[in-house]
């Protein structure tokens, strides 16, 4: 099996620009501080588990940010006003049902 060593440790690059099956190439431009703590994050996985992890955690946060504004929101309604969102929210849940 000669060349194998090679060959194991040298990345797949495809004609078409593939780093490796089915993932476009791509460079992110970013500080060395940057690259060493998303490798200290990831320890022995790609970069890219490190930034999608980053991603996902961000999304998290985004989600449960706007939770709580709205819930801050609604709470600050009237009885009237809650009520009429309750009646709308009903409403679009029965349409949501038909279609099922």
């Amino acid at each position: 099996m000669e060349g194998v060593e090679q060959w194991a440790s040298t990345p797949f690059v495809a004609d078409d620009g593939r780093y490796t099956f089915g993932m476009a190439a791509t460079t992110i431009k970013v500080s060395k501080e940057t690259r060493d703590r998303l490798r200290a994050r990831c320890g022995d996985a790609a970069l890219e588990d490190a930034v999608v992890e980053a991603l996902d955690l961000a999304d998290e946060y985004d989600f449960w940010r706007r939770a709580t504004e709205w819930g801050a929101w609604r709470d600050g309604l009237d009885r009237a006003e809650r009520d009429a969102l309750a009646e709308r929210d009903a409403a679009a849940g029965a349409v949501v049902d038909a279609l099922r």
